[in-house]
């Protein structure tokens, strides 16, 4: 009995070595890729549909294409007293990574003590295997814990939205 549990220990803690390792390929995959597509932005068509956003100050969408496939979806959303910007990665159709950057301004852009020095930036890095969130990092670049159910549930914000990012594209592409 005491041979088979500790076989199993093994066994449990060599599958955890796998599972690390292919995470770490995943992860220079997911970055080789990144850096493809920002390394060939002038290259692709740049498309700015009209797509409405849930914003007070209005937004921006811009979709980068290389040929007919979507590589990149950036969005910039105004406000008054901040902006966000979201980049939303894609190979093969499918949602890789997510860049979000949030601007927190000290008072509203309009007030004349606006102070763009004193705005604050908040960064959050989504990695995603086969559309599933498998990484979040916030801006300190920690771990965030991907256990709780309401940080896991962001992986599938993430999919459902850029899904319908997707779908908007393509009827603005018919029009």
């Amino acid at each position: 009995m005491k041979k088979t549990i500790i076989i199993l220990t093994l066994l449990f803690c060599g599958l955890e070595l796998i599972s690390a390792q292919s995470k770490e390929m995943v992860l220079e995959d997911i970055r080789s890729e990144y850096k493809t597509i920002r390394n060939n932005m002038t290259s692709y068509v740049k498309k700015s549909p009209e797509i409405e956003l849930n914003t007070t100050e209005g937004g921006l969408v811009t979709a980068y294409f290389d040929n007919k496939d979507l590589r990149l979806i950036e969005i910039i959303e105004f406000g008054e007293t901040g902006k966000n910007i979201a980049q939303y990665y894609f190979k093969n159709r499918k949602l890789f990574f997510a860049f979000d950057q949030q601007y927190h301004y000290n008072i509203p852009i309009y007030n004349e003590e606006f102070d763009a020095n004193k705005t604050t930036i908040i960064e959050d890095r989504y990695y995603f295997h086969k559309e599933k969130l498998f990484l979040w990092l916030d801006t300190d670049k920690n771990k965030v814990d991907l256990t709780l159910k309401a940080n896991k549930m962001m992986g599938k914000k993430f999919v459902d939205y850029t899904k319908k990012l997707k779908h908007e594209l393509k009827k603005e592409q018919k029009h």
